[in-house]
């Protein structure tokens, strides 16, 4: 890997990134790919459905819990 000498803010300006975008680990919820699955399940059953609505349904099943 070569090492090139350019500022963090000159080369993430030429990579057209925010500076955090190189700070940042993203982090997601152990459980995405369920409630990710359970809504495209809804989108398909329920149609065009707002997204106030696919939640509302989302969160009275008992798969998911946004206490825990």
């Amino acid at each position: 890997m070569d090492v090139l000498d350019v500022s963090e803010p000159r080369a993430c300006r030429a990579l057209g990134q925010h500076r955090s975008t190189q700070r940042k680990v993203p982090w997601g919820r152990d459980d995405e790919a369920a409630l990710t699955a359970d809504l495209v399940e809804l989108a398909r059953r329920y149609g065009r459905y707002g997204y106030e609505s696919v939640h509302a349904r989302q969160t009275r099943s008992l798969r998911f819990c946004p206490a825990l």
